[in-house]
Parts: C-alpha cells; sequence; structure tokens
C-alpha cells in the first residue's frame, strides 16, 4: 500500500476484525502495524488498528464490514474511530456514530464515511 496517498486508520478492532476486514476493502488495500509488547493496556484486551488506503473499493468495503458488523452483533447503533492522513502531512481524527434508521446502518455509514474520505458516498453503497 502507498502511503503517498490518503490513509484512512481506523482504530478498535477487534481480532476476528482483523482477520474478516481484509476479506471486505482487498488484502492490498490495508495493512495492520504490530501491536505493542504488552498485549493488553492496562488490563483491558488489545484491539488492532487496521491502515486503510483512501480507494472507492477500499472505502465501500469499510461500509459494507461495518454494516455487516452491526448486523451480525444486532447493533441498533455503532461507533467508529477513524483518523484521517493526507498526503500533505494533515491528519484529522474524527469519530462516526452511526444510529440504524430502519434501512439498515449501510447508507449513513457511506454518508459519513464519504466525508471523511473525500469520495461522493453514492458511490459508497455496497
Amino acid at each position: 500500500m502507498d502511503t503517498k496517498d490518503t490513509v484512512l486508520r481506523v482504530y478498535g478492532l477487534s481480532n476476528a476484525d482483523r482477520l474478516d476486514l481484509p476479506d471486505y476493502v482487498g488484502q492490498d488495500n490495508c495493512e495492520f502495524p504490530p501491536p505493542d509488547d504488552s498485549g493488553e493496556v492496562f488490563g483491558e484486551p488489545f484491539t488492532a488498528l487496521a491502515i486503510v488506503a483512501a480507494t472507492t473499493i477500499a472505502v465501500k468495503g469499510l461500509v459494507a464490514f461495518f454494516a455487516q458488523r452491526s448486523l451480525e452483533r444486532q447493533e441498533q447503533e455503532t461507533e467508529v474511530e477513524i483518523e484521517v492522513q493526507h498526503p500533505d502531512g494533515r491528519i484529522e481524527r474524527r469519530r462516526i456514530k452511526v444510529r440504524d434508521q430502519g434501512a439498515g446502518m449501510a447508507p449513513e455509514l457511506a454518508k459519513e464515511l464519504g466525508a471523511v474520505s473525500g469520495i461522493p458516498w453514492t458511490e459508497l453503497l455496497p
């Protein structure tokens, strides 16, 4: 993955999420930096960080991944912490909180992730 382009850092993923995410965004579009040596932070279980290329295909995969994960967990609301690293070095951190409005979470996730990545949200619907 070329880090000269815009990348999204997705925080708080479980080990199961770490295994599933490449199926949605593509193996070449994401990487997982090694965790610190402790395995736990102050007694909390380890969470993974994913670095995802901000391409239409990868961000569309993120929309599908989070929508499916929320469906499997029977969540009415999902929250995602994302850091956007721009090619010029700027970094912005966003907390995306989406509630199921009856049509599933994909449309709202697409709008939020589209705003973060700069990709029109209509191109991000699964």
